[in-house]
């Protein structure tokens, strides 16, 4: 049992700090659709970082599964307390 241990134990540690990390720090996320063309690409991965909750204009967000169908990719255009208006296709913000 010891030379077992002694033989897998490091490779047993490893997988444990790989699926740790993968479900509560880094997890990979598939763009899908067109919607976020000239910044991602369909079919582009991206690693998620799960560990940074405040959200900043320009950032980048998935919205879970649990709340839609699909994830979905978006920017954060504006913040709460924001006023947004597009005209004429551009988007002017407060």
């Amino acid at each position: 049992m010891k030379s077992w241990l002694k033989e897998y134990g490091s490779y047993i540690i490893i997988i444990i700090v790989i699926i740790l990390v993968r479900i509560y720090i880094i997890t990979p996320v598939r763009v899908q659709g067109p919607s976020m063309d000239t910044t991602l690409e369909e079919g582009q991965i991206l690693l998620l970082y799960k560990l940074d909750k405040k959200i900043n204009r320009n950032d980048i967000v998935v919205v879970d599964k649990s709340v839609m169908d699909t994830e979905i990719i978006k920017r954060v255009v504006g913040l709460p307390g924001d006023t947004i208006e597009c005209i004429n296709g551009k988007v002017f913000i407060n």
